[in-house]
């Protein structure tokens, strides 16, 4: 009997329900869905079908039983005319033989709507009674069953396969409902960007995780992707991690409400904290860059009107405009060689901290001893400038201004102390010079004003008494015109000139030397320029004669 001969399958199929209460469903489903494969690719060579039959018998989900003996002769005359060839229904073997089968009885297995294949018993001996409901009812509750845990098996797997897919994407997924806001599903990119557990979140709403909003806020921002006023949602904002950190991210929101689905928010979360940083670096590259564009463009300016100057005094009063625009951060100042060679002597200083020596020996500089820059820093030089204060800032740099290898001015910048308050920083601070800007602007200053003391010099041995000092007759004839002439121009005309001589010098030559007469002309040649206004003009007319042009005097 069927029965008899089904015992194995039926208790085969009672031990799969058995340990699927046993938490084996997929492991059991999987035995049975391999067996059933096997089966159906052992029989495909051997089975055939016919094609008038199929379609009704292969999409009823009623149960179908079968009396070979009853069918055999149509079997035969269908095989006859076609060939041995049928189509999707077992019926026989292409060459004729139908396996001995007296009886079968069978339901078909459907997997997700679709017919996937067919739970079947059957035996060589002939089944002499109808079978019975309860057979039946048995054969149709063992496919349906197979057939459920087969689609459970597959949407498992297809959940298993979307869930590792979400887990390894880059982009963090969370997913959570409209109305509790409570997250229900979050990829393992969420878990590890806000450091908590898949329970912990389970728990959690958006806006625990978004400290900056709170929840009313939070749902008048959602609430237009619910009544579909707009389709989905870009904005950035900060995600708090668990131990506090905050997460610069940006998020792309939907509202998904699927046909026969419940519906839902779906939040992709991306982390901007590298792109911030590059934009932070881009932004501040092109900050550097137009500075240094400045800069160039001021030592441009700079090099423009230095090389522009009548004299150096001119230059160092250009040195001091344009060193607060070059380095508004610092302070400083210029010092020049004086006559003497002995002292160094401030000619301009500029920003917050003038400079406490305004005259000092050379070798009270090291910058100016070695010939090369130098940078003093607090309680960490072997060698310190004597010409800085006590209380020196925490870093300054002296810089010698040199051409030809002779050292003729130093350049000194010194920082400025800034508050918190005022840097923005947690604690006060002291601004540092740049070495290389700094030692560049230096350079620029030294070959200025090397060009210009060289041309002062050749200018001066053109004009100038060797001597005296004094102006000599040459341009003594020169000014006499000019002032003639702006005398003239002015509204109150009046230019005054003086002649003078020393008396008896033949004698002072004669009973002195020449040595000693020489002597006495340097020396009332100082006298005349130390007396003179800073406009008068005083010359060597020749031998022991001199004269004096006062403009603007009239007697």
């Amino acid at each position: 009997m069927l029965l008899v001969a089904s015992v194995p399958l039926v208790l085969a199929m009672s031990v799969a329900l058995w340990q699927s209460s046993n938490q084996t469903h997929a492991l059991t489903i999987d035995i049975v869905q391999g067996y059933l494969e096997a089966g159906a690719n052992d029989l495909s060579g051997f089975f055939s079908a016919r094609k008038s039959e199929i379609n009704a018998y292969a999409h009823s989900p009623l149960i179908k039983s079968m009396d070979f003996p009853s069918i055999r002769p149509l079997l035969i005359d269908e095989l006859t005319r076609h060939g041995g060839t049928y189509e999707n229904f077992i019926l026989g073997t292409a060459d004729g033989n139908f396996f001995k089968l007296e009886s079968y009885i069978g339901a078909p297995i459907i997997v997700d709507g679709k017919r996937y294949g067919t739970l079947n018993y059957s035996s060589p001996e002939v089944h002499e009674q109808p079978f019975s409901t309860n057979e039946l009812s048995l054969i149709q509750l063992l496919a349906q069953w197979i057939g459920n845990e087969m689609s459970r098996s597959r949407s498992e797997k297809v959940l298993s396969q979307f869930k590792t897919t979400l887990d390894q994407t880059m982009d963090c997924v969370f997913m959570f409902e409209p109305a509790s806001l409570k997250f229900f599903y979050v990829n393992q990119g969420a878990l590890e960007q806000v450091g908590y557990t898949e329970n912990e979140l389970m728990n959690m709403t958006p806006f625990d995780i978004k400290p900056e909003i709170s929840e009313q806020a939070f749902r008048d921002m959602i609430n237009p992707l619910i009544v579909g006023k707009q389709p989905s949602l870009g904005f950035e904002t900060v995600h708090q991690h668990k131990n506090g950190a905050r997460i610069p991210v940006e998020i792309f929101l939907q509202y998904i409400n699927p046909p026969g689905g419940s519906p839902r928010f779906v939040a992709i979360v991306r982390d901007v904290s590298e792109r911030r940083e590059a934009t932070r670096r881009l932004n501040l590259t092109i900050a550097e860059m137009a500075q240094r564009t400045k800069e160039i463009t001021l030592l441009g300016e700079l090099a423009d009107l230095l090389y522009s100057c009548h004299n150096v005094s001119e230059a160092y009063e250009v040195v001091t405009r344009f060193m607060p625009m070059l380095l508004p951060e610092l302070s400083g100042a210029l010092y020049i060689v004086d006559d003497s060679g002995a002292n160094l002597q401030s000619v301009g200083s500029w920003g917050a901290q003038p400079p406490d020596e305004m005259v000092f020996a050379p070798e009270d500089c090291v910058a100016v001893r070695r010939g090369l820059p130098y940078e003093s820093r607090k309680d960490e030089s072997a060698l310190f400038c004597r010409h800085l204060p006590e209380l020196r800032p925490d870093r300054s740099f002296c810089m010698p201004l040199a051409a030809q290898g002779e050292t003729f001015g130093l350049l000194h910048l010194q920082g400025k102390a800034v508050t918190a308050a005022e840097s923005g920083q947690q604690n006060d601070i002291t601004t540092t010079p740049r070495p290389e800007f700094s030692a560049t602007i230096a350079k620029q200053v030294s070959m200025a004003l090397a060009s210009l003391r060289s041309r002062e010099e050749l200018q001066n041995r053109s004009i100038r008494d060797p001597l005296t000092g004094l102006f000599n007759r040459r341009y003594m004839e020169e000014s006499f015109e000019r002032e003639l002439h702006r005398a003239v121009r002015s509204e109150s005309p009046a230019v005054s000139f003086m002649m003078l001589d020393i008396d008896h010098f033949k004698k002072i030559n004669d009973t002195f030397g020449h040595d000693a007469g020489d002597m006495v002309l340097r020396e009332l040649g100082h006298i005349l320029s130390r007396k003179s206004r800073k406009y008068d003009i005083a010359c060597r007319f020749g031998g022991e004669e001199f004269v004096l042009c006062l403009p603007g005097a009239s007697r």
